[in-house]
């Protein structure tokens, strides 16, 4: 048995929501209110980067200072949601 994936908190799912574009560290303090950008990174991005739910733009430099964070995307995603919509709709209608 697999163990599950662990939940996002309210906090990293609005972080998921705000890094649709990259975002550095600086940025991601500020919009979850904290004011060290390492503790920032520490208790709610790299759990992120861990689980591949984002990702960073210079992989290999993670302490970069240029480093950005962003939202992973989930390769045809919407085109799923779009045919489950669908199909759901025509199926019970």
């Amino acid at each position: 048995m697999e163990p599950a994936e662990p939940s996002c908190d309210g906090a990293q799912t609005d972080l998921l929501s705000y890094c649709t574009v990259p975002r550095i560290r600086q940025e991601i303090a500020a919009f979850l209110g904290i004011k060290t950008a390492s503790y920032a990174i520490r208790q709610y991005v790299l759990p992120l980067v861990e689980t591949s739910k984002l990702k960073m733009t210079i992989p290999d430099r993670p302490g970069s200072p240029r480093q950005t964070y962003y939202k992973a995307r989930v390769f045809g995603q919407s085109k799923i949601t779009a045919c489950q919509s669908y199909w759901t709709g025509r199926l019970f209608a």
